[in-house]
């Protein structure tokens, strides 16, 4: 999608005053709404790197998708048939449904480049606020551009009106994962696409909220990405659960096993799976150091399970290897 391609403001005036029209009316959602603003259920907000122009990745996620200028987004990339985290990049513009990251010379991406960030419900607008918002922002934005296109309107409109068909249920669920807010490159239910990766996360979130630091040792860009997609609530629970910890820093007891005790013998006896893969078994085995689960063999194929690797609770030799590691990692 070409960067200039963008609306006047008469253009971008009657198009969103037709979006509101035909737009069906949110509940009231005032002051007097029941809404838990401390629970920790999220929206996915997920893109698609779709071009790359001197080292800048246009993203399918915009104004529309309530992605905002200077804001840090996680980014993952597929490699075979796994995902590798790339790191966090920030954007530089936004339009109405795609935006531009800054280029980085520690980071290049490339088209294909899956883009995500999280939004919990508290900090999601009514739907009508939020289609002010945009109204408001598009008229101040590019005045002098010329033409708006057909796939623009489209695209425009279908995201608004997603997101108001969809608040009314957001608010009412009580899940972790409340639904989703995509780009085009995962509407209409693509995320599935995605499923084993969003799975992998969703484990990370889990285990942080309930207070583990075996995310350190997972290495610098999933601890990156991850601090993206974990969300304030979650954020402020690990930190509540760490008060009083005197192990809190690494999950580490002074005396026991250390991260490069970890590191070092995972990688001599599994040096044959991907590096990926080595990262998994790492975290659990430090997951497993850190709070010892009552029924080891099951937890570690549940752990397995619940990762992005979808055969690897099968592999009964591999799990052998990663449950006789941390067995002996524990008699040290």
């Amino acid at each position: 999608m070409p960067v200039h391609n963008l609306p006047t403001n008469f253009t971008r005036i009657a198009l969103l005053a037709t979006i509101l029209l035909v737009s069906p009316r949110p509940a009231a959602m005032g002051q007097d709404s029941n809404i838990d603003l401390d629970r920790d259920g999220i929206v996915y907000v997920i893109g698609q790197v779709r071009q790359v122009i001197n080292r800048a990745g246009l993203v399918d996620l915009g104004d529309a998708h309530t992605v905002r200028r200077a804001e840090r987004l996680a980014v993952i990339r597929r490699e075979k048939d796994h995902y590798v985290p790339i790191g966090v990049v920030t954007v530089n513009e936004t339009y109405p449904t795609f935006c531009v990251l800054n280029p980085t010379p520690r980071l290049t991406v490339e088209v294909g480049d899956i883009v995500m960030t999280v939004r919990e419900f508290s900090e999601l607008t009514p739907p009508a606020q939020h289609q002010r918002r945009f109204i408001e922002q598009q008229i101040v934005k590019n005045s002098g551009a010329n033409g708006y296109s057909t796939r623009l309107r489209r695209d425009t409109a279908a995201t608004l009106l997603k997101y108001t068909r969809s608040q009314p249920r957001w608010e009412k669920q009580t899940n972790q994962i409340l639904g989703y807010l995509n780009g085009a490159s995962f509407s209409d239910g693509r995320e599935k696409t995605v499923s084993r990766l969003i799975r992998h996360i969703n484990m990370l979130r889990r285990d942080y909220r309930e207070g583990r630091n075996s995310i350190e040792i997972m290495g610098t860009e999933w601890n990156s990405v991850m601090d993206v997609l974990f969300g304030r609530t979650v954020k402020s629970q690990h930190a509540a659960s760490q008060v009083g910890d005197a192990d809190a820093d690494d999950g580490f007891a002074d005396d026991g096993p250390t991260p490069r005790d970890i590191t070092r013998i995972v990688d001599e006896k599994l040096f044959d799976r991907n590096r990926q893969e080595r990262l998994l078994f790492k975290y659990i085995v430090a997951a497993a150091l850190e709070r010892s689960p009552r029924k080891l063999d099951l937890w570690v194929r549940q752990k397995a399970e619940q990762s992005q690797f979808i055969r690897l609770d099968t592999e009964d030799v591999v799990l052998d290897v990663v449950r006789k590691i941390i067995r002996d990692l524990k008699n040290q």
